[in-house]
């Protein structure tokens, strides 16, 4: 469990994850909540921080659930370690039990 190498994800992470959601024709429909957070704790080198579950529906309806690990370094404010939103990646020994996540379909019309 560490941060993405070099810290927090930046704009060419966003990038990605935006342009693999429109290949699947996936847009947000609303604002995600957080329904669950669990603080995990540093292990060896590894950062620690905290696990949010996020749930919310795309704009054509379909519900999502994924997983956000978040840290905050001092007193800075708290930034994203990786990059999850919809695309369903959980993660590993998530406190809130394996297969937690859920990904919305490909909301292409004709797929």
């Amino acid at each position: 469990m560490t941060a993405v190498p070099g810290g927090p994800i930046g704009a060419g992470t966003c990038a990605t994850l935006l342009n693999d959601a429109l290949k699947w024709c996936l847009l947000p429909g609303d604002k995600p909540q957080v329904a669950r957070a669990a603080r995990i704790p540093r292990k060896g080198p590894s950062e620690g921080g905290w696990l949010l579950e996020l749930r919310g529906r795309t704009m054509d309806g379909q519900q999502y659930v994924s997983e956000l690990f978040v840290v905050r370094a001092g007193n800075e404010q708290p930034q994203a370690a990786f990059g999850v939103y919809w695309t369903g990646l959980g993660f590993e020994g998530s406190p809130f039990g394996p297969d937690n996540t859920r990904i919305p379909q490909n909301a292409c019309p004709g797929r």
